[in-house]
């Protein structure tokens, strides 16, 4: 389009995926993306507690909080809507019970809370995908998750293991879905892709862990299984 070149080139370096920087349209001209718009910014401040004291015999509790805030600055060029500014933040929490059924066993639960903003690659990124092109998704919000866990662990003078079964629930799951470049639904001829928060994402798995210390070596073992499925907003997985 000679009456405006900076979207030709910015199709041609799209076009050629990630090993080529895309390139940005502002204001002031063409600026090269890199896979970080330059300038960018993400600050991130937090305050937390915890307190972990006996109830009864054989019986603690954990309790926690967190507050944590984050806030992005980016600019993403005009082709693409300029400045992006998100600011999201959240109180969590946390809380946990241990019994100690004998000397070396104990049974521990545990539920959380969880809240993960948008990061700079999830709000301006841009780059080639499977299928397509993604492009900035600066209206994406906090992901929010609620997890449980349930295990018992075993600790001696020379050996520690512990086995720990846990599921969460992530709401307002951030997912590459079909997008919009202005009104179309191409760019470059490339499906357009942005992140959305239209789905929910369940995890389960289990954990083990061993330590074992003879004399000054100690050899350690893990072993993590987890099973993952993602739901979008009209009910497919």
């Amino acid at each position: 389009d000679p009456e405006n070149p900076s979207t030709e080139k910015l199709g041609q370096d799209l076009h050629r995926g990630p090993v080529t920087p895309a390139v940005r349209a502002r204001a002031d001209g063409l600026v090269p993306a890199g896979k970080y718009p330059n300038g960018a910014t993400m600050d991130r401040t937090g305050a937390f507690f915890e307190i972990d004291a006996p109830i009864v015999p054989r019986l603690h509790v954990s309790l926690g909080g967190r507050w944590s805030g984050f806030r992005t600055r980016a600019e993403v060029g005009t082709e693409f809507g300029g400045a992006v500014e998100s600011a999201a933040s959240a109180l969590t929490g946390q809380g946990g019970l241990v019994l100690s059924v004998s000397d070396p066993v104990d049974l521990v639960v545990r539920v959380a809370q969880g809240f993960r903003a948008p990061n700079l690659y999830d709000l301006t990124n841009i780059g080639a995908v499977p299928g397509g092109i993604v492009i900035p998704s600066p209206d994406a919000t906090p992901e929010r998750s609620l997890s449980y866990e349930a295990g018992v662990r075993v600790h001696t003078r020379r050996t520690a293991a512990q086995v720990t079964a846990y599921r969460a629930l992530i709401h307002d799951f951030i997912a590459r879905v079909p997008g919009r470049f202005h009104v179309d639904t191409l760019l470059d001829g490339e499906r357009v892709y942005q992140g959305r928060n239209v789905g929910e994402a369940r995890l389960w798995g289990i954990e083990a862990e061993a330590a074992h210390a003879t004399g000054p070596l100690e050899a350690r073992a893990t072993v993590v299984y987890t099973y993952g499925q993602q739901t979008l907003g009209d009910g497919t997985a």
